[in-house]
């Protein structure tokens, strides 16, 4: 595993929560309950393991700790893996230890640089307008912009 200490790209997918007039980003899995923060990076936390006191900064080599992110070829994967569902996609930009693997990035730090619309004809009008409105205020609270990504299986 190579480690770099440069920024990328990648993308997630995360859940949301409506707060007053915002919306909060939330990691699908670890630390769920934790709002990404709106004015900085999400860091990833030391990982210890708990049956021995050995702990490492994220991320390490033989560890999947760090936040995860997709390498941005394989937009058309997390499409098909959460666009059909309830959550926020969109692109992070990723800082501090970057660990580069297969299909995608672990790194020490990252925040939201983009939220994805997914504009697809196979949607409804009113949910279409549902997704689209949770991306544009997701956007909007974290200060970000939005990309509209359109059709139904060959995404841009």
């Amino acid at each position: 595993m190579k480690l770099y200490v440069e920024p990328f790209r990648g993308l997630r997918a995360w859940r949301f929560e409506a707060v007053g007039e915002r919306v909060l980003l939330h990691s699908l899995v670890m630390r769920a309950g934790e709002p990404w923060p709106v004015d900085g990076w999400f860091l990833a936390h030391d990982h210890s393991d708990p049956f021995t006191s050995h702990s490492h900064p994220a991320p390490a080599e033989g560890c999947i700790c760090g936040v995860h992110a997709l390498s941005p070829d394989r937009q058309e994967m997390l499409l098909r893996q959460y666009g059909f569902s309830i959550h926020v996609l969109g692109e992070v930009e990723l800082a501090g230890r970057v660990a580069v693997h297969g299909i995608g990035f672990r790194a020490e730090r990252a925040r939201p640089s983009a939220i994805y619309v997914w504009d697809r004809p196979s949607l409804d009008v009113e949910r279409r307008a549902r997704v689209s409105e949770t991306a544009h205020i997701a956007a909007e609270t974290y200060g970000v912009p939005v990309m509209v990504l359109r059709g139904d299986v060959n995404i841009p």
